[in-house]
């Protein structure tokens, strides 16, 4: 399965509102393939549209501390601000948690053009299986390792760490992000 790429998948769930999502966000001149969304899965329930994000470790949720977007860095800056005129938005949003910050303004622009949206994101407590190969006297040997240092505790933490760096709460954003999701990769292991 490939992740669904951008906001095109809108011109057939809500055909009535793509050209004009379409085209607000095409202001914004913001054509680097980097700077767009990659979603890991959306669906609607209640008349909301669910954008949503996995996490299996907690490394997953920063992306760097050099700022994002290449040559569309002031757009997206521009974007992020005017599509989230309520929030503490600055330099700092196209840095560490560039993902969030995106996520949150693309739902505000969907929001903002009667899409109701809310994005959600579900960490895998116990989730992270990394495939290892081992080479010796010639001869490969894979086995995998299982990374136990996501527990939904930890987890919580790093989300903490992730909103107070870009000024933010969840009562700030809570209109734009669904509570997050903790599901256990390996229910009969122990925390």
């Amino acid at each position: 399965d490939k992740e669904l790429m951008g906001l095109s998948f809108l011109e057939r769930l809500y055909p009535a509102q793509y050209p004009t999502v379409k085209a607000e966000y095409e202001k914004y001149k913001i054509y680097h393939r980097n700077a767009w969304q990659n979603w890991d899965a959306i669906f609607t329930h209640n008349n909301t549209l669910y954008l949503v994000e996995a996490k299996a470790h907690i490394s997953e949720l920063s992306s760097g501390d050099e700022e994002h977007g290449d040559h569309s860095r002031e757009e997206i800056l521009r974007y992020f601000k005017e599509q989230l005129p309520e929030l503490p938005v600055s330099r700092i949003w196209l840095q560490d948690y560039y993902q969030m910050a995106n996520r949150l303004a693309t739902a505000a622009l969907l929001n903002k053009n009667g899409i109701k949206t809310k994005v959600l994101y579900v960490y895998f407590v116990n989730g992270y299986r990394k495939r290892v190969i081992e080479k010796v006297d010639r001869k490969e040997r894979i086995y995998e390792t299982v990374n136990l240092n996501a527990t939904e505790e930890q987890f919580r933490i790093a989300i903490q760490d992730e909103m107070n760096a870009l000024g933010i709460s969840h009562d700030s954003v809570a209109s734009l992000l669904a509570p997050p999701v903790f599901v256990n990769a390996e229910p009969n292991r122990h925390k």
